[in-house]
């Protein structure tokens, strides 16, 4: 439980637009009519700036629904802020390209967390693409559990998987998968992949 927070940052860039929004969404949408979808999409920031944007209109308009999709989002907002959403929310799904480290910040643990602040959590459901594997893993639909959550039972896999990251950042990976062409190539790979698919 707990006020829901969101990083400072985002929230400042989402108060910047916030108001047009609106405007404009109260001119399409007429006040308290059912029946009315709307849909938010981002990349990055953008990605950051659509999940705040979807939590705002379900309480600013509760008769609107919406579905949310983010591209290589960052962490948005507190434990509180994540509990909120997702019970707003309902159709939220972050889409994280293989090694893009950018959908991993801000970091609540190993280097480069800070101690002191609060930790940051995801939103919606995870799907997970690469142009390495054929098909997407979808939290709630596909085998096993969540490939990105942080699971470290002692220091030993803690070290292992910074050396891991900073070697996506070193090498590239971590950049490559985080630019749009990275989502764009796994997403056509796993939409191929779906077409081709003999399964019924």
């Amino acid at each position: 439980g707990g006020v829901p927070h969101a990083h400072f940052g985002f929230a400042s860039a989402y108060d910047s637009v916030r108001e047009s929004i609106f405007r404009v969404l109260g001119a399409i949408i007429p006040p308290d009519e059912e029946g009315f979808e709307v849909f938010l999409t981002g990349h990055s920031l953008g990605g950051a700036l659509a999940t705040l944007c979807a939590v705002d209109v379900r309480t600013r308009m509760p008769h609107v629904s919406v579905t949310m999709y983010n591209f290589g989002s960052p962490k948005v907002g507190d434990e509180a802020f994540v509990l909120r959403y997702n019970s707003l929310v309902k159709n939220s799904f972050r889409v994280v390209n293989d090694a893009d480290v950018f959908a991993r910040l801000p970091r609540n643990k190993g280097i480069g967390s800070v101690p002191g602040l609060p930790y940051y959590y995801h939103v919606g459901r995870t799907v997970l693409t690469s142009t390495e594997r054929p098909k997407a893993w979808v939290e709630g639909e596909s085998a096993g559990e969540d490939p990105l959550k942080d699971r470290w039972g002692d220091i030993s896999e803690l070290l292992d998987a910074e050396v891991s990251l900073m070697q996506t950042v070193l090498d590239g990976r971590g950049w490559k998968s985080h630019v749009e062409n990275g989502y764009h190539a796994a997403m056509e790979q796993c939409t191929s992949s779906i077409a081709n698919s003999t399964d019924p």
